[in-house]
């Protein structure tokens, strides 16, 4: 988690498509390497972990961004 922490921090990268690869490559090893020996609810709580960090590194990105959607209709 802390690798994720130090991927997510704000300055880090300048993109959003920069941030997920990287953190992609980092989620992905750490699962093989740990596949036979750790729970699905560890990979469960590491999964809502970085979702949660990269939806706060985008929101401090973009102010104003609710995560919410704007119908646009009547």
């Amino acid at each position: 988690m802390a690798k994720v922490r130090v991927l997510t921090s704000r300055s880090r990268f300048k993109t959003l498509a920069d941030l997920l690869r990287q953190l992609n490559w980092t989620l992905r090893g750490w699962c093989n390497f740990f596949r036979h020996g750790v729970s699905a609810r560890t990979f469960r709580y590491l999964d809502l972990f970085a979702w949660r960090r990269v939806t706060r590194w985008l929101r401090k990105r973009h102010i104003g961004l609710t995560g919410r959607t704007s119908t646009g209709g009547s």
